[in-house]
Order: structure tokens, then C-alpha cells, then sequence
């Protein structure tokens, strides 16, 4: 494990041995695989997208998806993303990742690498998942996967093949930091908002200035910056919130780079003045968590 990647532990279990020897070999694995998972699971070929919206369906099967890796915290914990307002799906190996060609187990994943995952659909739960898998979880996550899905892989597949298959991307990007930003005035107000791009954050008691949409709206305020946010859980649970201008919540969420008019206006489907209120706007929260702050 790298401390350098999370800023401390994350995961701590018993690393069991990882063959190698699959690396020149990767193409050919990746459709073996594939072929070999569709006899073991009862679904396959999902995106993230597909659990993150329907839990139910998928918790207690074993699934088979590809996609892209969003964030590493652990050399054995990343997440799968989903597109939209739908947010990303944390995926938890109990064995360590083999390594691509110039990778090492300790760094076997970078963001925006191919992964075909196969493993097991469950609530997450911190408590419950150390428990069942003897594992030691970041409480972190706990804020940022409450009420989620989470894929566990490695005691579901034949040893003969991977759980994990990877094929990296040329141009690796850093893991998102764990160490979440708070300031939310900092944030919103920054010239240099590039820069907090893939950063955790967790902004307590933010007011929210306005409601855009059922899962989009601004907080903060004009006079001290104002950020967007859109809430991606799971809508199931989505609908047990009824955020209104001028309530206090907490957000828990990872910053991201806006989406260009474009992406906004035919995927977001916002409406053309919310747009144009973004014009200026580089950055906004993808809320993973939030709580209501009790009124006195």
C-alpha cells in the first residue's frame, strides 16, 4: 500500500499472491474472461450506471461491467463512474490487483483506465463489510458511499482468471485527495478553481441559495460565492430529501470540472437560464452525501 496515494490506510488485509505472467497476454485474457464470467454470474455486461440507479435489483448477485476508473484511494479500492448526476460506483478487491505492463501491485490503477470488474453487488456498509471480510476501511468513505451499492470482488471467480482486468490509459492522472476542502467561500470565490478539481469536500451548515432542479441546486450565497451542486445518489434515495432555498445542509461530495454548454443543455437537460447562470462557473460538487441541519 501506498500511504502517499490516501494519506494513511485504507484498506488493510492479508496480500495474497498475484500471477503476473498474464501481462503480454492482457487482449487475450480480457475476452477469456469475459467468456468465462458469463457462466458464473447471473448479470453481465452492466455499466456502473445500471447498479448505481437500480441497487435493489443487482444487491446479492454477481455482476460483470466495464468501465473506467474514476478515483484509486487503495491499490485495492477505486470507483467505476457513472455519467450524468448518477455518480460513481466503489468497487472493494480483497485480493490484490495483478499489474499491467510498467505498473506495480502497490499502483496497479490510474484514473481513466479500462476495467471489466466481475464481483458481488452489496450495501455498503463500513461496519458491516469489516465485519463479513475482515477488512480495515477508511471511515471516509463511509460519508462519501453511504446508502450505495459497492461491488466486492475476489472470492467469486475461478483463481484461474483476474477479477480485475486493466487496460491503462496513456496519460495517468493523480487519485483524488482524501483530505476534503471545507471552506466553502475559498472554493466558490477562487480565480483558480482548476485547482481544486478532484478534491473531496465537505461543507457544513452551506446555505442553499437556489433550487434549479429536483437534484441541482446552488449554495452559498452571491455576496460570498455561490457553488452548484448536483446530488448523484442513487434516486431511490434521492427522494427522501426535500431541499429548499435557504436550508442548511451538510454536503459531502467530490469537486468537479463543469461540462461545456453542450453537455449541460442535451445530457443535464438544464434549462437555458441555469446555463447561463454556469457561464462563468468552471467547477461544481458532485454531492455523494448529505444531511439537513436540525433547525433550533
Amino acid at each position: 500500500m501506498n500511504p502517499k496515494r490516501n494519506g494513511g490506510k485504507t484498506m488493510n488485509t492479508t496480500t495474497r499472491p498475484v500471477a503476473r505472467t498474464y501481462r503480454r497476454f492482457l487482449p487475450l485474457i480480457f475476452v477469456f474472461a469475459l467468456g468465462a464470467c458469463q457462466s458464473k454470474t447471473d448479470t453481465i455486461g452492466l455499466s456502473a450506471d445500471e447498479i448505481i440507479t437500480n441497487p435493489t435489483k443487482y444487491v446479492g448477485k454477481t455482476v460483470t461491467l466495464s468501465g473506467e476508473v474514476n478515483d484509486v484511494f487503495d491499490p485495492r479500492i477505486f470507483t467505476v463512474g457513472g455519467h450524468g448526476f448518477r455518480g460513481d460506483l466503489l468497487v472493494i478487491s480483497l485480493d490484490a490487483i495483478a499489474a499491467a505492463p510498467e505498473r506495480t501491485v502497490e499502483e496497479p490503477l490510474q484514473k481513466n483506465d479500462l476495467v471489466l470488474v466481475t464481483g458481488r453487488v452489496e450495501p455498503f456498509s463500513v461496519e458491516g463489510l469489516e465485519r463479513k471480510y475482515n477488512l480495515q476501511l477508511d471511515p471516509v468513505l463511509a460519508g462519501m458511499f453511504k446508502n450505495r451499492p459497492v461491488v466486492v470482488i475476489g472470492e467469486s471467480v475461478a483463481a484461474a482468471l483476474p477479477s480485475v482486468v486493466v487496460t491503462p490509459r496513456s496519460a495517468p492522472e493523480p487519485p483524488t485527495a482524501m483530505t476534503p476542502l471545507t471552506n466553502l467561500a475559498e472554493v466558490a470565490m477562487s480565480r483558480n478553481q482548476d485547482a481544486y478539481i478532484d478534491r473531496t469536500a465537505l461543507f457544513r451548515h452551506a446555505p442553499v441559495d437556489e433550487v434549479v432542479a429536483e437534484n441541482a441546486f446552488w449554495i452559498g450565497s452571491k455576496e460570498t460565492g455561490r457553488l452548484f451542486v448536483v446530488l448523484t445518489m442513487p434516486e431511490e434515495y434521492r427522494k427522501k430529501f426535500d431541499i429548499k432555498k435557504g436550508d442548511l445542509w451538510t454536503f459531502y461530495g467530490i469537486i468537479r470540472e463543469l461540462p461545456g454548454s453542450g453537455l449541460l443543455k442535451t445530457s443535464w437537460k438544464l434549462p437555458d437560464e441555469v446555463i447561463a447562470d454556469l457561464s462563468g462557473e468552471d467547477i461544481y460538487l458532485q454531492a455523494l452525501n448529505v444531511e439537513p441541519v436540525p433547525r433550533r
